[in-house]
């Protein structure tokens, strides 16, 4: 073992270990710069999270008419406890949109820390008890009245009847064109069979009002507000014609024994009857007012029936009537009006007074 080492010789070592050191430490250098930012960013974050500001400070919710705003704020599983950089939206929107009452969901980070939701929801017909409640939609879909659903029941309406696949469906596809606000002021929906309709669809409005319709007619129902607010007898029911332009009031079918019926007669004064057999009875038209039309010698405007005992409605009564068409009790056009009112004109006098 050699105890002394020459100074030049010790010299050199050293330059070579110094060189080794500055070697590695260059090296490192990039490592080190990039655990120093890393460890910035993590203190500077631990303390951001920590702080009050880094929360969510409210979440609006709008779009919403029958699932409450909380509920959806349950759905979209954000409160003031979330971190708001780390609410994703498209993570939020997601988990909104599994609920199947819900079309669509927007979800936005807005000043002030604040989660903005907008929600558009299905279209909802009612709710009606098959062996469990369901829910019905106007796209024909059903889902399970669930216990978080509850409080839609008093902005829906109870359907009866309609158990068949086929009705349920033709029953929601009738109600797609009804508006979701008149909707909401139904209070049931349910079958009722007349002599000419076995199907005939009764509505009962959360006014107290009836309205009857069928399959292919509902959407008159947009006018309800219209004719009920003009409806002299509100004890009667409001009947849609399937021109789907007009209605007439008249009494509701389950109070029609209380009173007398009137009924189309032929010259030798023997009630007339349509095809299937049944007596036909006799209808009037109404004014704007939701009374009955009178004529110029006034009298009630009847509205007509074909040969085969079914009635024929003018489509366009409240335009002629207005034109003074109706002066005689029956409808009366003009030669210098248009031909497609002539044409009308030649259907109405195929019918039988």
């Amino acid at each position: 073992m050699i105890d002394d080492v020459p100074v030049g010789v010790q010299k050199l070592f050293d330059e070579r270990h110094y060189r080794a050191i500055n070697r590695n430490v260059r090296k490192s250098q990039p490592a080190l710069f990039k655990a120093a930012v890393l460890c910035g960013i993590i203190l500077l974050s631990a303390v951001y999270f920590i702080m009050p500001n880094s929360r969510v400070s409210s979440v609006s919710v709008s779009g919403s008419s029958v699932l409450s705003a909380e509920y959806i704020k349950d759905l979209a599983d954000v409160d003031s406890h979330s971190l708001y950089f780390l609410s994703f939206p498209f993570l939020v929107e997601r988990r909104i949109e599994k609920d199947p009452l819900i079309e669509n969901a927007e979800v936005s980070l807005e000043k002030d820390n604040t989660l903005k939701i907008e929600v558009t929801e299905k279209k909802i017909l009612g709710y009606r008890y098959d062996e469990e409640p369901v829910i019905l939609l106007t796209d024909g879909t059903s889902v399970p009245l669930k216990s978080e659903y509850l409080d839609l029941i008093s902005k829906v309406p109870f359907v009866i009847g309609f158990l068949s696949e086929n009705q349920t469906a033709k029953l929601c596809r009738c109600f797609k064109d009804v508006d979701e606000a008149i909707i909401r002021d139904i209070s049931e929906i349910s079958q009722y069979s007349l002599s000419y309709d076995a199907e005939a669809i009764r509505v009962l409005m959360r006014s107290g009002g009836y309205f009857m319709g069928n399959y292919y007619n509902i959407e008159v129902l947009n006018r309800y507000w219209d004719i009920y607010n003009h409806q002299k007898d509100k004890s009667q029911c409001i009947f849609a014609d399937d021109s789907k332009t007009s209605a007439f009031s008249k009494v509701c079918p389950w109070n029609e024994e209380q009173v007398d019926k009137e009924y189309w007669k032929d010259e030798d004064g023997n009630i007339i009857t349509n095809t299937y057999g049944d007596k036909v009875e006799k209808h009037y038209y109404l004014d704007e007012e939701g009374e009955f039309a009178l004529d110029g010698a006034g009298r009630k405007i009847p509205v007509p029936i074909s040969l085969q005992g079914f009635e024929v409605p003018d489509e366009k009564f409240l335009e002629h009537y207005a034109e003074g068409f109706y002066s005689t009790g029956e409808l009366v056009i003009p030669s210098w009006y248009d031909d497609e009112d002539t044409q009308e004109t030649e259907a109405a006098e195929d019918t039988e007074g």
